[in-house]
């Protein structure tokens, strides 16, 4: 079982970094001496699993609710979903880039290409509003809900479907 205490401690501490002034005269907050640079900071902790992350993004919501929203607030990720996400901001994130798992379907499957493309479409326009989703909470400096486990296994069990369906034809 997770215990919040020690992410909680750590959040106060970056809190401090990130937002107190070292110099109350320029303004100045402890990070932006350290790092002049201008860009807003974002604290982000890695865990090993989704259910983790679930967990402390639910403590840190808590936690935030009691603070004042100076800063945008951290956040847990797991490292495979930091990693897409790092990427997909720098323009980075392909295909090419996704792990490498065996999920093949057989030409025999028994579904037509209409039923294929129904599936296709529904995955694609869930996806899209679990994107917005996470897009909104992060504007609010909320924590954004966790993709499903497994979303890019069925997307690319759908992508052999439909590859499937398309050389049949």
């Amino acid at each position: 079982m997770h215990k919040p205490g020690s992410t909680l401690s750590k959040a106060e501490r970056y809190e401090g970094f990130i937002c107190e002034l070292a110099d109350y005269d320029s303004k100045v907050t402890f990070y932006q001496r350290q790092y002049p640079d201008g860009f807003a900071p974002e604290v982000l902790f890695l865990v090993p699993r989704a259910e983790r992350a679930d967990s402390i993004n639910r403590a840190l919501t808590q936690w935030a609710a009691q603070r004042r929203a100076r800063w945008k607030l951290p956040r847990a990720l797991t490292i495979s979903d930091a990693v897409r996400e790092i990427l997909t901001a720098l323009g980075e994130w392909a295909r090419p880039l996704e792990p490498a798992r065996s999920a093949t379907v057989p030409q025999s499957a028994s579904l037509g290409a209409g039923e294929i493309r129904a599936l296709c479409g529904f995955f694609e326009d869930a996806v899209r509003t679990l994107k917005k989703l996470r897009a909104e909470a992060r504007a609010r400096n909320e924590p954004s809900p966790p993709y499903p486990r497994g979303l890019e296994e069925v997307g690319r069990l759908l992508a052999q479907l439909w590859k499937n369906a398309n050389a049949m034809t």
